[in-house]
């Protein structure tokens, strides 16, 4: 058997081992609880309901469904580690280039179906077209999350330490945009050292880092929404993914278990 066929029968159990964890379950109990907080919050609004309700429940469920995401790939990873059911698995003459591409793959399934359950629940209050647009962005920011903790978890070990740093990746990621704003900011003098360090740091970060405020707006999903731009989060996605899968893989095959 060749490694790509391994690596989607890694990718179907952990499928199924989301399945048996009862994670569909959980996103669909925080994606319900979410619609009850939209409700409640919607409720308080004097004016512009329905932009109230949209963007509350567009903007809670990303950020409730990446760290759901990032805890259940941090502790999955971890557990079969810990267990030692990786080293059995690899002693099945399986790479480990194909073990844990199929883990990613299974992973990124997971995430797909994370983003599609949060699309079908914003298509019930907007035009489905603009919210089938966000949640295929959804799904490759979920997919960027996901290559950021796995390996993270293939290099760290320490679930503390993972979910620290794939969550500070992410959150400096999103904010990374207004940090080089900020970092040109006219209220700095431009000829102090703390300035220039300031704005080369965050013009640095600029460069190694996806711009994920570009990534699933709210302002798709309303009336008057933009130009709705797929094509950088897709290119962004395509290539991080490929460098932490690459990186992740070297990883793997460098450490001992």
């Amino acid at each position: 058997m060749t490694s790509l066929p391994r690596a989607l029968c890694i990718a179907a159990y952990t499928v199924l081992e989301a399945r048996r964890a009862r994670l569909l379950w959980l996103l669909v109990g925080v994606l319900a609880g979410l619609a009850v907080a939209t409700g409640f919050v919607s409720a308080l609004a004097l004016t512009e309901t329905a932009r109230v309700r949209i963007g509350f429940f567009a903007s809670a469920s990303r950020v409730a469904l990446v760290l759901v995401l990032c805890l259940h790939v941090t502790f999955s990873a971890l557990r079969e580690h810990n267990d030692r059911s990786m080293e059995l698995t690899l002693a099945l003459a399986l790479p480990r280039g194909a073990y844990y591409l199929g883990k990613l793959l299974g992973y990124c399934a997971v995430g797909v179906t994370a983003a599609a359950l949060a699309t079908v629940a914003l298509a019930l209050s907007t035009a489905p077209g603009t919210a089938l647009a966000w949640g295929c962005s959804l799904a490759l920011e979920l997919i960027l999350v996901v290559c950021v903790t796995m390996f993270a978890a293939t290099a760290l070990r320490q679930a503390a330490s993972v979910v620290c740093l794939s969550l500070g990746f992410y959150l400096l990621a999103r904010s990374i945009a207004a940090v080089q704003l900020m970092s040109h900011s006219q209220l700095l003098d431009p000829a102090a050292w703390s300035a220039r360090l300031s704005s080369g740091t965050a013009e640095l970060l600029a460069l190694l880092l996806p711009d994920l405020s570009r990534f699933t707006l709210t302002d798709w999903l309303l009336p008057e929404a933009p130009t709705i731009d797929l094509l950088y989060p897709a290119m962004q996605t395509a290539i991080y993914a490929a460098l932490l899968a690459v990186a992740g893989i070297l990883e793997l095959q460098r450490t001992s278990l």
